[in-house]
């Protein structure tokens, strides 16, 4: 993943992330932009609104851009054990290890279709 720095007296007061899917928004998320850089404000800290009602209020899981090592990034999770991998979105870079019954491609992008986390595989 590359880096960039904001030029000097720049500032971010929030980001918007948002995944399309047939031109219409599919996933909203909202983070505080305010003391971050270009990288660290991907955090649940940071989170101020999602399309999950149960990710604000969720401990021990994996929240990360850079994900893990080279194969996933924008990386939220509370497992990545096989079958019951969980969690609300993940980029792979590269087929996930896991059969989640159906076919991927790379990069893909997996998201919570419902209001909470789900199980990848269902």
């Amino acid at each position: 993943m590359e880096t960039t720095t904001l030029p000097p007296g720049s500032f971010l007061l929030q980001v918007k992330l948002v995944i399309y899917k047939k031109q219409a928004a599919v996933v909203t998320i909202i983070f505080d932009g305010r003391n971050t850089t270009l990288e660290s404000w991907f955090s649940h800290a940071n989170l101020k609104s999602s399309p999950w009602n149960d990710l604000a209020s969720s401990t021990n899981f994996h929240f990360s851009m850079n994900g893990l090592g080279e194969i996933r990034r924008f990386h939220i999770a509370k497992s990545g054990q096989c079958p019951t991998a969980n969690g609300w979105l993940v980029i792979d870079e590269v087929p996930p290890s896991c059969s989640f019954g159906y076919k991927a491609h790379s990069p893909s992008i997996r998201y919570s279709h419902k209001n909470k986390k789900v199980v990848w595989n269902k």
